[in-house]
């Protein structure tokens, strides 16, 4: 599905917005950067960004309208999950359309 290259670039933007996440929590007094639900202080970093579909009603549900695209970081003991908007954290990485992406594919490919 991916390649190493984009796995590598998914990886350093997650790891930078991360590190934004964790130096805006501890620039608050009230820092406290334990889990809610069991009191572990050992997170993990989810290895791909979560999509939050906005939904016109709740009746429907759409797909491939607008979303808040979050990162998202994990209890180690217990598995509660917080989940952190990236538009408030840093800009995302441009996404590419599948023509960019067979484009470069293709450009890739003939460099080998």
């Amino acid at each position: 599905m991916f390649t190493e290259e984009r796995k590598n670039k998914l990886a350093d933007t997650l790891k930078k917005l991360a590190d934004t996440l964790y130096e805006r929590i501890r620039k608050n007094p009230a820092h406290r950067m334990k889990c809610p639900m069991c009191d572990n202080n050992d997170f993990k970093l989810a290895d791909a960004y979560l999509r939050n579909d906005l939904q016109p009603d709740l009746s429907t549900m759409s797909l491939g309208g607008m979303s808040i695209p979050s990162i998202a970081i994990i209890c180690s003991n217990c598995g509660f999950i917080s989940q952190h908007a990236v538009g408030i954290l840093g800009p995302l990485p441009k996404q590419l359309t599948p023509d960019e992406e067979f484009d470069q594919a293709f450009e890739e490919a003939g460099r080998k």
